[in-house]
This record gives structure tokens, C-alpha cells and sequence, in this order.
């Protein structure tokens, strides 16, 4: 069996320097990409580690084209397992967008973040502090700083409410 020869990888999330150090052991002992794929398949983070270390040592010997080739994958793909600053979100999966700070999968779950009830204790929160209602541009990033403060975009209260009266006068 193929995980009594290599051991049980560790859990990266706990002790990320024993298993940096597993998986350069793992790699260097010349298995393929799918099997090493299959060994760290429980842990994104390693995962994304081995192929990053495995690419780089098949690169001194073929062209990146190659490389492709034999994995089954893009070019692309493999300059991206390359790349040694390629972006990671927290949750270990690789960031597909330059300019993004996570995952689509993390994005979309950040997205779920304002429910009806949280934008409502928003705005008994705003309410409180201000001792008035807030109006769309209170807001609105671009035109008032109050944004700043950590409240929730006006888009995001439209389209949770329809219209920005409609969540003035939605009940707690």
C-alpha cells in the first residue's frame, strides 16, 4: 500500500512545517502526480505544495509543454503550479483571479454574509449610534466616509429588500 510507504501526511492546518517537510520527502521520492495527488487529496494546502514542488522538479528535465502534455493538463496549468507566489486562499484551494484575495467558493459564502436580519441590527445599529435612520449615501463608499464603519453596501440592502424604503420600514 501505497500510504505505508509514504506515511500519513500531516495536517497542514496544525503543524504546517512537518508537513512542508513530508511533502518535500513525498515529492523527492519520485512518485507520479497522481499518486501523489491521491496521498494528499484529504488536505488542499499539501496538495497545492506537491504539485508546486513536483512541477519544479520535472521542469529541469522537459519544457513546460511537456510537462503538459504528460500530466494531461494545460501549459497554463502547469506555470501556475510553478509559480511559487501563486495566490492561496485561507482555505487552501488556489485563487483563480490575480486581483481577488480568495477562492470563488469562499467568495460566494462572503457574499451570504448579510441576511435580511443582519442588514435590519444594521440599522438599529446605525439608528443607536446616530440617532436618526441612515440614508443611501450614509452608505455609499464612494460618497461618504461613514462606509468605512462596516456597513453593508446599499446594492447588497437592494437587493436583499427591493428598495432602500423598503428596508427603512422592514420590521425587526
Amino acid at each position: 500500500m501505497l500510504t505505508e510507504q509514504v506515511g500519513t501526511p500531516p495536517n497542514s492546518h496544525t503543524d504546517y512545517r512537518a508537513a512542508e517537510a513530508w511533502v518535500v520527502e513525498l515529492v523527492a521520492s519520485g512518485l507520479a502526480l497522481a499518486a501523489i495527488d491521491r496521498i494528499c487529496s484529504s488536505d488542499p494546502m499539501l496538495r497545492r505544495l506537491a504539485r508546486h514542488l513536483w512541477v519544479g522538479r520535472q521542469l529541469d528535465r522537459v519544457s513546460v509543454d511537456q510537462l503538459a502534455c504528460e500530466v494531461g493538463v494545460s501549459a497554463r496549468t502547469i506555470r501556475r503550479w510553478a509559480a511559487p507566489d501563486a495566490a492561496v486562499c485561507a482555505c487552501g484551494a488556489s485563487i483563480r483571479t490575480p486581483s481577488a484575495d480568495r477562492c470563488d467558493r469562499c467568495a460566494r459564502t462572503a457574499r451570504t454574509r448579510w441576511t435580511r436580519q443582519a442588514l435590519i441590527a444594521e440599522r438599529e445599529r446605525f439608528r443607536a449610534h446616530y440617532e436618526r435612520l441612515p440614508i443611501s449615501s450614509d452608505w455609499n463608499a464612494t460618497k461618504h466616509p461613514l462606509r468605512s464603519a462596516g456597513w453593508p453596501p446599499v446594492a447588497t440592502v437592494r437587493r436583499r429588500f427591493g428598495s432602500w424604503s423598503a428596508f427603512l420600514s422592514a420590521d425587526k
